[in-house]
C-alpha cells in the first residue's frame, strides 16, 4: 500500500482490516476476562490462582498483538500513532537508585 496518498479503496480495506482485528481480539479478551471473573467467584479461588495468572498473561499477549496489528495497518498508510510522551520516558536518562552518601 502507498504510504503517501492512499486510495479510497486502500483506506476502506485498511479500515475493514482494523475493524476485524479489533472485533476478534477484543471479543477474545472480553471472553477470557469473563472466565477469570467466574473463576474468582467461588470458594476455591486460591486453588485456581495459576489458571487465573495464565489467563491474564493471555489477555496481555492478545492486547499487545491486536495493538501491533492495528498499528501496522495504520503505519502502512502513513497514519501510525506515535506516543511522544512514551518516547520521552523511554529515552530519558536513568534515574540513580543509589542513596546519597552523608
Amino acid at each position: 500500500m502507498s504510504t503517501k496518498n492512499p486510495t479510497i479503496n486502500e483506506l476502506s480495506e485498511t479500515l475493514r482490516n482494523v475493524d476485524a482485528l479489533s472485533q476478534e481480539g477484543f471479543d477474545q479478551i472480553a471472553s477470557i476476562a469473563s472466565l477469570i471473573l467466574s473463576a474468582m467467584d467461588g470458594p476455591d479461588t486460591f486453588a485456581r490462582t495459576e489458571n487465573i495468572v495464565n489467563a491474564l498473561k493471555v489477555i496481555r499477549g492478545k492486547a499487545q498483538t491486536v495493538r501491533e496489528c492495528i498499528n501496522g495497518e495504520a503505519s502502512d498508510l502513513g497514519c501510525g500513532y506515535i506516543d511522544e510522551e512514551m518516547i520521552k520516558r523511554y529515552t530519558a536518562p536513568p534515574v540513580s537508585t543509589q542513596q546519597p552518601s552523608h
